[in-house]
């Protein structure tokens, strides 16, 4: 297994050798697989230092000189420090700028509250013209930098662990027009949910033969009215806050009729331990999940 970054820098190098307008900035951030940036195309890399605010500054004096800047950091900080520089810049522009943030959710759970990146998914994707991808498998992450060359502002959402892979075999013309959803019943439940997270709600799901979407896509693609029935009820689970946020305001505004809740974490976790630990802190462990779903959903398998 690769990691995520690994997985999706060394799928853009390969893309940056014959297009030379892709340029990495870095917010002073090392990785393996960083270091042939630096050997081999010295030119289209640029370590901006700890400074975010001014690396998306950057980014977008570039992108309007016809280059596509990929700006490398830490979620919360490729996020939420610079929120003024999103909206100014690639937003407001509307600019090929691709922001990829390490540590979605608790990721960075040894490193407390400041590196925990609960909030970015709410925030980056209500700023207009701005999509978040919330990065599920290593697959996932090779295809993204495609995405990222069709000429809209993005923000994806990679995270630390590693897990295998769900979606071997994706391409781009599946992320650009579906997601994936596991029937495993002839019904209207469905769990949703999305990155690494979404590993867990799928393990979940299969033992309860339930319905599961991996929502890592908003603003939300067509595909998930047509392929959801009417009077759905959907229950989504979140390593954060905003994803069941932006579902309902996609319900309100397309007029469906899906009856929506959701668990995710609604406060701070201010204790440090591991990722383990904090999600049995916020019951978002396997065993706390499968009970809170039969309890939602009461008649589900249980054999």
């Amino acid at each position: 297994m690769i990691a995520q970054r690994d997985a999706f820098f060394n799928s853009l190098f390969e893309l940056a050798k014959t297009d030379k307008r892709i340029v990495l900035i870095s917010a002073d951030m090392g990785a393996p697989s960083l270091d042939q940036w630096r050997l081999e195309l010295p030119h289209q890399f640029i370590n901006v230092g700890v400074a975010e605010q001014n690396a998306i500054n950057v980014a977008t004096g570039m992108a309007l000189e016809g280059f596509l800047p990929f700006v490398y950091a830490i979620a919360p900080f490729i996020s939420l420090r610079v929120v003024e520089q999103i909206k100014n810049g690639p937003a407001i522009h509307n600019l090929p700028v691709t922001l990829v943030g390490i540590g979605a959710g608790l990721s960075y759970a040894d490193a407390g509250p400041t590196h925990h990146t609960i909030e970015d998914l709410r925030i980056i994707s209500s700023i207009p013209n701005m999509t978040v991808v919330t990065c599920t498998d290593s697959a996932m992450a090779a295809v993204l930098p495609q995405l990222a060359l069709t000429g809209v502002p993005l923000y994806i959402r990679l995270d630390r662990d590693t897990k295998p892979d769900l979606y071997p075999h994706i391409t781009l013309q599946d992320i650009e027009r579906k997601y994936p959803i596991n029937k495993l019943a002839k019904d209207r439940y469905y769990v949703a949910s999305c990155g690494d997270l979404f590993h867990t709600v799928h393990t979940v799901c299969k033992k309860l033969e339930i319905n599961s979407i991996d929502l890592f896509r908003v603003p939300f693609l067509d595909s998930l009215r047509i392929d959801i029935p009417k009077s759905s009820r959907i229950l989504v689970v979140e390593e954060g806050i905003g994803l069941r946020t932006a579902l309902l305001e996609y319900v309100n505004d397309e007029q469906l009729d899906w009856s929506i809740s959701g668990i995710g974490i609604k406060s701070y976790v201010t204790d440090y331990g591991g990722r383990k630990l904090m999600r049995e802190w916020c019951k978002l462990d396997e065993e706390t999940l499968s009970a809170t779903i039969q309890q939602w959903r009461p008649d589900a398998n249980i054999s």
